[in-house]
């Protein structure tokens, strides 16, 4: 009986050491995103704080933006269409995309929160554009 609830602990040991391995492992790798831009290349200080600040950075795919026929740039996210544009609801411009020098299709932006502020986070599939408050766009340039 004493050998099987040695194994029995040692087991449940392996499993807590596993567990918490992996959970280093997963905040490391998030904590690291945004010190690495689209190509795992290191993202300078300078180029983190971008347009506005830190955690307003996105990286996304080519193929999620589009321009459409009056130029106005928009970001497919979350299963929504948003328009790229700046300012508020009353007095919006349109978003004019900046040369990227990583080659990466970065776009800046904070989400509306229960704070009742914009803030860093991530676009939800639901949300409307009053809810999102972009600020740059980076492209590659046309080739």
């Amino acid at each position: 009986m004493e050998l099987t609830q040695r194994f029995v602990r040692r087991s449940e040991a392996t499993i807590t050491q596993a567990a918490i391995l992996a959970l280093a492992l997963a905040l490391s790798a998030s904590a690291e995103a945004h010190d690495l831009d689209c190509r795992g290349m290191p993202v300078s200080q300078a180029e983190k704080l971008g347009c506005c600040g830190a955690g307003d950075a996105h990286f996304a795919a080519a193929s999620q933006f589009y321009e459409d026929e009056d130029g106005f740039w928009h970001f497919l996210v979350a299963g929504e269409d948003l328009r790229l544009v700046r300012g508020t609801p009353e007095n919006m411009t349109k978003i004019e995309p900046l040369p990227s020098a990583d080659g990466c299709y970065t776009v800046w932006f904070r989400v509306w929160s229960d704070s009742g502020k914009f803030v860093p986070g991530e676009i939800r599939a639901g949300m409307t554009p009053d809810e999102v408050r972009f600020y740059c766009l980076e492209i590659p340039p046309a080739m």
